[in-house]
């Protein structure tokens, strides 16, 4: 009985706690390039949707792939089934977790459910449906073939990992970590050759390197086949040393910023590193260099950003599953692990029905960046048509909802427009002068802006609302229509 009751709640609060509305400011942008992609059978090469001079701009579609499924998704399960989806992939991140730690040799199921679980619950403060969530799934997904591949090096093992890489690349600039995964690998076994073997290069050493050195060039190779080729893995190395993301990208900021210490994720991400160090280092004599590797590579990428410590949870799953089985091996009683593993979820559902997931959030929480359903229908009116001032994180609904009848300035495509377009924009509430001057160059007759920051403007006594009536205003935002042509 108390295997099925584990079980039970583990998957009634993952599920809880991944049941999260759309909240990410990217989703509908990428649903309306999506949309694109498949009534016209190319990938659009400029932004195409703002109605400045910078919509020729490149566009950097290295997502392409993941548009086309959440478009494809969402004409199958509606926005009201979205949500719904995204939890059953908190079912999905936890199955693969327990399979890559049960592929580590955790011993019995409950050391691999209990390992899936802390993967989940490390990804859930970024739970939310865009294409980092597809990454965080072909992560596990990717190593469990790899783990298999260094075992029992086969091509079908070695076909399967590669197409999970072009699906990577095609899907989320993360693709990155596979390469470096294999790399870690290959590696590896030559540092275990000088420092476990003591140098000696025997014929089952030798064919390893030469495995898993074949290996990371195969994924290299399959990595270019994506529309963009090398530039894929170029964008994605120049974008992510770009210094201006960790100034003006949330994400993108120190992982140890002051801002993120009321975030239930990053203590939980942290006690998951704190954890699987400790148990590392009660087992040193058993680890070889592929572990102390993937823990230098994913504790680096962990300390780099806030979105990275997501990935530590499956790093845990990988690394404590060799060691962990030993400490419930303790246990006489299997029936005892499933009891306190039992107990211990029933707390964290509690705790989760309390006080929310690691967002700090509960299934009904909408965010900022949402708009409500009369504001949508404000949008969707055709009687509203024109250029729209607007903001990062609210013009990729808008595109959504009214494009091209209502064209927005700017939209969530940071990389594609760059910071000094970006900044450019944010710089307009607050210099009278240019806002009129934008305002008539491009005869803008909309705003559409988060109330804050609108808010923040009257503040500071730098915009004027007598050029502006309201048109709809929710929670969140306000939509604003120009009066009168100024002279």
């Amino acid at each position: 009985m108390w295997p099925v009751v584990a079980l039970a709640l583990t998957l009634i609060v993952c599920f809880y706690a991944s049941l999260v509305q759309l909240n990410g400011v990217d989703f509908w942008l990428q649903v309306k390039i999506g949309e694109i992609i498949v009534r016209e059978n190319q990938i659009p090469t400029t932004l195409m949707f703002p109605f400045t001079e910078i919509a020729s701009n490149k566009f950097n579609a290295h997502e392409w792939l993941a548009s086309v499924f959440f478009y494809l998704l969402l004409g199958v399960v509606g926005e009201e089934g979205l949500p719904w989806f995204v939890a059953l992939l908190g079912w999905v991140l936890l199955y693969l977790s327990a399979k890559l730690a049960h592929q580590r040799g955790a011993t019995g199921p409950a050391a691999a459910l209990g390992l899936g679980v802390l993967a989940v619950l490390t990804e859930n403060y970024r739970h939310v449906l865009r294409p980092e969530l597809v990454s965080a799934l072909l992560l596990p997904m990717f190593w469990v073939q790899l783990e298999k591949f260094r075992r029992q090096p086969v091509w079908t093992h070695a076909l399967t990992s590669s197409l999970i890489v072009v699906v990577w690349v095609n899907s989320h600039g993360s693709f990155v970590i596979a390469l470096v995964l294999t790399s870690i690998y290959a590696i590896g076994e030559i540092v275990n050759v000088y420092f476990r073997d003591g140098g000696c290069l025997g014929t089952d050493s030798r064919q390893r390197i030469m495995h898993m050195s074949l290996l990371v060039i195969v994924h290299f190779l399959v990595s270019l086949l994506n529309p963009f080729g090398v530039n894929s893995l170029l964008f994605v190395i120049g974008f992510g040393g770009d210094p201006n993301l960790r100034l003006f990208i949330a994400e993108w900021a120190p992982t140890f910023d002051s801002r993120w210490i009321e975030l239930p994720g990053f203590w939980i991400a942290l006690a998951v590193w704190v954890g699987t160090v400790f148990l590392l280092l009660r087992n040193w004599r058993q680890l070889d260099a592929v572990d102390v590797l993937v823990l230098i590579f994913f504790s680096a990428l962990a300390a780099r950003a806030i979105r990275f410590p997501v990935y530590l949870g499956v790093m845990s799953a990988f690394l404590c599953a060799p060691h962990a089985g030993k400490y419930l091996q303790n246990l006489s009683d299997e029936k005892i692990i499933f009891q306190r593993l039992s107990v211990f979820m029933l707390a964290l559902g509690i705790m989760v029905f309390l006080f929310g997931n690691a967002q700090g959030r509960k299934p009904h929480y909408t965010g900022v960046a949402k708009l409500s359903d009369r504001m949508i229908k404000t949008l969707e009116n055709p009687n509203h048509s024109g250029n729209v001032l607007t903001s990062l994180e609210l013009g990729a609904e808008l595109i959504y909802r009214a494009y091209p009848r209502l064209r927005p300035s700017i939209d969530c495509r940071v990389d594609s427009f760059g910071f000094e377009y970006l900044l450019d924009q944010e710089r307009l509430l607050y210099n009278d002068d240019q806002l009129l001057a934008f305002l008539q160059r491009y005869n803008v007759q909309y705003m559409l802006m988060d109330r804050a920051r609108l808010h923040d403007a009257m503040q500071s006594g730098a915009w004027r609302a007598d050029r502006w009536t309201v048109v709809d205003v929710d929670k969140s935002a306000i939509f604003l229509r120009r009066l009168k042509p100024e002279h």
